[in-house]
């Protein structure tokens, strides 16, 4: 069986729309209500609680007076959202086991120390554990797996609670539908995902050969340098950030300069006036439209690698980028870039398309390695150009990262992701 999600765009009526955000206020109450009931016992008597027995307490609930709202949602989507706390604590947990905890831990020390900062003991004592969640979050969701049926002659769908919602259907799918999710946006967007599951089995991988073998080494003069079958291709960096960093400074700006604009976070304020909310709603319009801009860019840029190269392999570098965005001059190109989104991108359509997904190593120098002797040159900064000490061979950084990369793959000692 392979499972797909489908994410389309919903317009609800004003009706529906406050329908939602119930849903969504309900479903935060009640996870908070979870997360904090599960810390006060451990902090009062070392005790646990299952989160399943959380959920036995809901019809109480919704019998107080005080809380006698939840009972206006859908009871699928508020007992979701435990099923959502429970996963978080099987995270943290796992990430426990595995040491992800002591080694973000030991990051932040790291950094803190670089910038001459002392850190923050309460952050570096909840680090990775379950946060309490904010009205005041950039995207906002809830989870239902019933109750829900599809039109797409009509593009409408029944959702719990909500009849007649409007839904733009780009594309049809075919399958049985599991698990919807439905997201608010910073600007006010509505969207629904939808799990699908359909009848089939992902394409078998063909075997690792040099000769159907796509390297692609990132860069930041150029957004990606991609070989195949020994022809270079160039692929401009598109910089949607970079080209629009003053509107979105004079944005800020604005923002910044609003009466009570600064008290929005604290706790028992909101936002005061209507030209806060009109400042705040066209910055965040303006960052949406990079995000899709971006993601726009990225995902024709994957389709286009895969269906050059079908039944192949793609080998990219893997890079720690938090380590890298410490950088003050060249953390703004690097989050512009947004690499991670260019990695599972490709990661994901290589496996429904049976192609093999390979990552260097993450302390893979490609750059500073001389791809003719394997010097490695630690000496070496920007420039583009560069002469081996060893070997004499006067090699451009770009060329030579390729050609490192190749080097790499034809040793055998890559990882399949």
């Amino acid at each position: 069986m392979i499972k797909k999600a489908y994410k389309f765009r919903i317009y609800p009526t004003i009706e529906q729309e406050v329908s939602i955000n119930k849903t969504l206020g309900c479903c935060r109450y009640v996870y908070n209500y979870g997360l904090l009931k599960i810390k006060e016992n451990w902090e009062r008597d070392k005790t646990k609680i299952k989160v399943n027995d959380i959920s036995k307490e809901l019809p109480l609930l919704k019998k107080i007076e005080e809380t006698k709202w939840l009972s206006e949602v859908s009871s699928v989507a508020i007992i979701y959202s435990l099923v959502n706390l429970k996963t978080a604590f099987d995270n943290y947990f796992r990430k426990l086991k595995n040491g992800q905890v002591r080694e973000a831990k030991l990051n932040y020390i790291r950094k803190c120390k670089k910038n001459n900062v002392p850190f923050n003991k309460d952050k570096l004592f909840n680090m990775c554990k379950p946060k309490l969640k904010s009205k005041f979050d950039n995207i906002q969701s809830y989870q239902f797996h019933q109750g829900y049926s599809i039109d797409f002659t009509n593009g409408t769908m029944d959702i719990p609670k909500i009849k007649g919602l409007k839904v733009l259907f780009h594309r049809e799918f075919i399958g049985n539908p599991k698990t919807c999710t439905i997201s608010k946006n910073a600007v006010g967007q509505f969207f629904i995902s939808i799990l699908v599951e359909t009848i089939g089995d992902i394409p078998k991988k063909m075997e690792i050969t040099d000769k159907k073998t796509t390297t692609i080494h990132l860069g930041l003069r150029n957004f990606a340098y991609i070989n195949y079958k020994g022809v270079t291709k160039t692929i401009e960096h598109p910089k949607f950030l970079i080209k629009s960093l003053e509107r979105v400074k004079i944005l800020n700006k604005r923002l910044s300069h609003r009466k009570n604009a600064n008290k929005g976070r604290v706790k028992d304020e909101v936002f005061v006036g209507a030209n806060i909310k009109k400042s705040r709603l066209k910055l965040a319009q303006l960052h949406n439209k990079i995000k899709n801009q971006r993601e726009y860019f990225l995902q024709n840029l994957t389709t286009e690698i895969i269906r050059q190269n079908p039944k192949g392999t793609i080998l990219v570098e893997n890079w720690n980028v938090s380590q890298m965005m410490d950088d003050k001059v060249f953390s703004k190109f690097i989050a512009d870039s947004g690499w991670r989104m260019f990695w599972n991108m490709n990661q994901y359509k290589s496996d429904f398309d049976g192609l093999n997904f390979i990552q260097a190593d993450k302390d893979f120098a490609s750059s500073k390695t001389c791809s003719i002797c394997g010097y490695y040159n630690d000496k070496l900064k920007l420039q583009i150009k560069w002469k081996c000490p060893t070997c004499g061979t006067v090699h451009d950084r770009e060329e030579n990262a390729i050609g490192n990369l190749i080097n790499f793959n034809n040793k055998k000692n890559c990882v399949l992701v």
